[in-house]
């Protein structure tokens, strides 16, 4: 009988590979020999094969036994890929890694993560509404206000002083021996309800020019009424480019993403979203509260596809002001006393500004505070929204030894490489135990070539 006998011939253990060409040699086998090992005489020289086909099974050639002068026996085992590799070639499994065939947006576990930092990237989107310079929100109560009663105004620096310079000088009064005495007891500063700064240029807050309702009194100025409880801005965030181009990218081993909100602060996103479509905030901004709540929302196409999450914040920083203000307390019926003496004088008006004078001189002067103080710094120094990516390394990839992951029900010789299948079951004509074999091998892994 006959046997094709091959020599240098190269090949991994767990690979379909077969041999081209070979020699043809006449052959015996060994009594009592088994097919699946073989043992094979063969008269000549000594040989130096390694590798035999016979009958349509391929062999090793394990060892090589002089018997006789010209003797020799070839001791051989079967490969078991390579014998049914046609079989092999033509199943339909699930493959869950492949060297030619994979999804990099599956995380692997065969990678290890570094715990070293390795780029960190930042890109900012200036909010569009944000002015440094900013402007103050007055609420007063005031005759004619349509909101309860209080009334919102918007003014710059300059405007807010003139305000509280009318609201602590009685020389702003006309009628200056009634308005004193209205002052003493009834001080235009109560009238004012809060006041804070935002970072919102002026003449971006919808409104009319109107005068200032405080109380009783009307003060000219350079004032806006506004129209509207607040603002909302809507931006696309810019997003820095990301060191991986793969499942790590997306993957919290590898990267995190950061966003800073103007006025809210830093937060961690999920870098999944990152992945499609582009991150949009949109920011109410509440003239009344100084809130301003951020909603991130993804956007795919254009089309909004959610809110990720909402962030309370707060752009509006209170402005404490303060002043010298009367108690009157238990004390107050002595300056009424004082008052009546002199309005029944012969000389009532000049009385009547003796009288406030003593009225001043009796009650005694204590702070009165409006508003707190805010982190106003804070907001002009971040104004802006910024995306920060920090990367981490990650081991190599063992694509040719070990593949990447796939996941796919394929047909094997359409990717050639390296396979790892789940729960194969090849059905090929062989003795019970070559299938097992043929299947342990597919199921841990193995090169079709």
């Amino acid at each position: 009988m006959n046997i094709t006998l091959y020599s240098g011939f190269s090949k991994r253990i767990n690979s379909t590979k077969q041999p081209g060409g070979g020699e043809t040699r006449s052959v015996v086998l060994k009594e009592n020999t088994s097919i699946e090992r073989p043992t094979f005489i063969l008269s000549g020289p000594l040989p130096n094969y390694n590798y035999a086909e016979f009958d349509g099974r391929y062999y090793y050639v394990d060892d090589i036994v002089s018997v006789a002068h010209d003797l020799y026996e070839l001791s051989c085992s079967i490969d078991y890929l390579a014998t049914y590799k046609s079989e092999i070639g033509s199943y339909n499994c699930f493959v869950e890694r492949s060297s030619s065939n994979y999804n990099i947006y599956i995380n692997d576990g065969a990678v290890s993560a570094e715990q070293r930092l390795i780029q960190e990237r930042i890109e900012t989107t200036p909010a569009t509404s944000y002015d440094t310079t900013g402007c103050y929100i007055v609420r007063v109560v005031g005759k004619d206000s349509a909101d309860g009663g209080v009334a919102t105004y918007a003014m710059d620096i300059s405007g807010l002083q003139s305000l509280l310079t009318y609201c602590f000088d009685e020389n702003n009064f006309t009628d200056e021996i009634v308005d004193q005495l209205v002052k003493t007891f009834f001080n235009p500063f109560q009238y004012i309800v809060s006041v804070m700064w935002f970072p919102i240029a002026k003449s971006s807050i919808s409104g009319t020019s109107s005068s200032v309702k405080l109380g009783w009194w009307e003060i000219s100025g350079d004032f806006t009424l506004i129209s509207s409880s607040g603002i909302t801005e809507l931006v696309s965030l810019s997003i820095p480019a990301n060191y991986y181009a793969d499942y790590r990218a997306y993957h919290p081993n590898y990267t995190q993403v950061t966003l800073q909100i103007p006025g809210t602060g830093a937060i961690n996103l999920d870098p999944t979203l990152l992945s499609e479509g582009a991150l949009w905030c949109e920011t109410v901004i509440d003239y009344i509260t100084g809130d301003a709540n951020t909603s991130i929302a993804k956007y795919v196409g254009g089309v909004r596809r959610g809110t990720v999450a909402t962030i309370a914040g707060k752009w509006g920083v209170p402005v404490t002001i303060g002043q010298l203000q009367s108690i009157v307390g238990g004390i107050t019926q002595v300056a009424s006393n004082v008052i009546g003496l002199a309005m029944g004088s012969d000389n009532p008006v000049g009385n009547i500004i003796g009288a406030v004078e003593g009225v001043k001189n009796i009650l005694s002067p204590t702070p009165s505070v409006l508003g707190g103080a805010g982190n106003k710094q804070s907001l002009k120094i971040k104004s802006s929204y910024s995306v920060s990516i920090r990367n981490y390394g990650s081991g190599e990839l063992a694509t040719s030894v070990y593949g990447r992951p796939c996941c796919k029900n394929l047909t094997l010789s359409s990717i050639p490489g390296y396979i790892k299948c789940a729960n194969a079951s090849v059905p090929i004509p062989s003795l019970g135990k070559d299938r097992d074999i043929v299947n342990s091998y597919l199921n841990n892994g193995f090169y079709y070539e």
